[in-house]
């Protein structure tokens, strides 16, 4: 932070709320159906994003029992 600071190099701004970014690839937006099937077509997506539901909810388990010891 020091170092920019101190810098005296101009800042060229790179992005901008109005601009259009017409360089930029915007793959089509996936329907439910296509988004289902492809996630149940990946069997490791599948796995981890079960996983990931399983143990959010054991941490949430976990975090309401120590809010409970605190009050």
């Amino acid at each position: 932070m020091d170092e920019l600071a101190n810098s005296n190099s101009p800042v060229v701004q790179k992005l901008s709320a109005n601009n259009d970014n017409k360089t930029a690839s915007v793959e089509p937006a996936l329907t439910e159906a296509q988004w289902r099937w492809q996630m149940n077509d990946d069997a490791m997506a599948t796995e981890k994003l079960s996983e990931g539901i399983r143990n959010f909810a054991i941490d949430q388990v976990k975090l309401e029992k120590q809010l409970a010891q605190m009050f």
